[in-house]
């Protein structure tokens, strides 16, 4: 850090808890449905923070990303908690992009206009596909009309940047289902699309 002629920082924070697997993913995971989980983790992350921030205090943060996981596994609480330690601990630019990974299962409209009121500008929906065959294959059923209306709502409440993600070669996934999926996400315009290919993990 001392050595790098840079002055810019991003932060990537991992929140691993998810309140049920979906059967495509191979991040690193905690199945639970005990909130209390994500206190004890954030107690740690901000002993994290406390013991980096000298090393980065001449860097300005210009993108913090949460990944996951489930990063909206949080309550609106942990939410802030978390945003209050990172400006803490480091020096956030204004104009910074604060970008966080969305379950459409795990939030709804007051937690989004929560998000954007603690400076979230950046959302990336988990689609993957809008087929109920497949979902149910990947363990991960929703509504598209749900995801639809939080999409309207998160570019109504100021969001800079909705990205959807997508997945191909999911199970039961055919050319015709897929082209079905993308019409629905096309006609939901989003800034980006994130398209993953599935990698098959008993």
């Amino acid at each position: 850090a001392n050595d790098s002629a840079s002055e810019a920082l991003s932060i990537y924070i991992h929140i691993p808890f998810c309140k049920s697997p979906c059967y495509y993913c191979g991040c690193n995971k905690i199945v639970t449905q005990d909130q209390e989980k994500a206190d004890k983790y954030l107690n740690y992350l901000e002993k994290e923070m406390r013991s980096r921030a000298d090393a980065f205090s001449h860097y300005r943060v210009s993108q913090i990303h949460l990944g996951g996981g489930t990063p909206t596994f949080l309550t609106d609480s942990q939410q802030s908690r978390l945003v209050t330690m990172v400006r803490q601990y480091f020096d956030v630019v204004d104009t910074a992009t604060w970008g966080i990974e969305a379950d459409p299962r795990t939030v709804d409209n007051h937690s989004l206009t929560h998000l954007a009121s603690i400076g979230y500008n950046r959302l990336s929906f988990g689609v993957q596909d809008i087929d109920f065959q497949v979902q149910e294959a990947i363990n991960r059923v929703q509504s598209t009309k749900n995801i639809a209306e939080l999409v309207t709502h998160a570019r109504e409440i100021g969001f800079a940047s909705i990205n959807l993600d997508l997945i191909y070669g999911l199970p039961h996934q055919t050319e015709r289902t897929f082209q079905t999926t993308l019409s629905a996400v096309i006609a939901m315009a989003p800034d980006r699309i994130s398209l993953f290919s599935y990698a098959h993990l008993p």
